[in-house]
């Protein structure tokens, strides 16, 4: 995998997307992404936002499962629709407490199981 084809959409983030669910459920997503990588988001300060595992292919069905990423109170949710066995992952915009991220410029930092690593960035405007 071509680990500098990976991006974020959109890019910009306009207070809302095509992508969102509803007003409290927004999202944006890293495409391009190789089967396994992990995904890092830094606030422009360099402080750690969220750490997203992606294994995009070798889930096994379709549909449901919990991802561990994303997590309410400390337990995992169950989500349904990501999951297409491709090279995105969602990132519902909450930092590692679940708070919601403020606007400003972000930065993400992509490593595969290879070790090679991709930093990108983007801008969040609530």
């Amino acid at each position: 995998a071509d680990l500098s084809k990976v991006r974020v959409v959109p890019n910009p983030y306009m207070a809302s997307s095509f992508l969102d669910f509803s007003p409290n459920e927004r999202r944006i997503e890293f495409t391009n992404l190789p089967a396994h990588c992990t995904i890092r988001i830094y606030s422009m300060g360099g402080n750690l936002v969220n750490v997203l595992n992606h294994i995009g292919v070798n889930r096994q069905g379709w549909g449901n499962y919990t991802d561990l990423d994303r997590l309410t109170q400390g337990v995992p949710e169950k989500y349904t629709g990501f999951d297409n066995h491709s090279g995105t992952e969602a990132w519902n915009m909450r930092n590692r407490y679940g708070q919601t991220v403020a606007s400003g410029l972000y930065f993400f930092h992509v490593t595969d199981e290879r070790g090679k690593t991709f930093t990108g960035k983007f801008y969040v405007v609530n």
